[in-house]
């Protein structure tokens, strides 16, 4: 969300082989992300000073426990590729993860499913 320009007029000349679905679809998936922003927006409100990690719909509290956890193979299975291209950029324990996970996904051959698997298991170690 933060890549989109302030004003959206206009968007639709960046998509290859645009049609008006693709506007239907930009603005529901705008109207998931302000309901979810509202949602997340509150909990950080009531709960200030506690660190989040938010995946779609869902969040994690951060301890410190959890957040001392190293990103190796030996903790996290199933997701070595993202494991590696965090440690390539130094982030090498998950309170150095950003906050909002499906950030991650911008990494090669990193897809949501492999977000998913990192959130699962971090909820898990919680």
């Amino acid at each position: 969300m933060s890549e989109l320009p302030n004003n959206l007029e206009g968007l639709h000349k960046h998509v290859k082989r645009y049609n008006e679905k693709n506007d239907e679809i930009l603005y529901d998936e705008l109207k998931t992300f302000i309901q979810e922003e509202e949602v997340r927006r509150k909990l950080t409100l009531e709960r200030a000073g506690e660190l989040f990690f938010f995946y779609k719909a869902d969040h994690i509290v951060v301890t410190e426990k959890l957040s001392n956890i190293p990103l190796t193979t030996s903790e996290f299975t199933g997701i070595p590729s993202l494991l590696r291209q965090l440690n390539e950029d130094k982030i090498e324990t998950v309170g150095q993860l950003p906050k909002e996970l499906v950030i991650l996904a911008k990494y090669e051959n990193v897809g949501v499913g492999t977000v998913e698997k990192l959130f699962d298991q971090l909820r898990s170690k919680q």
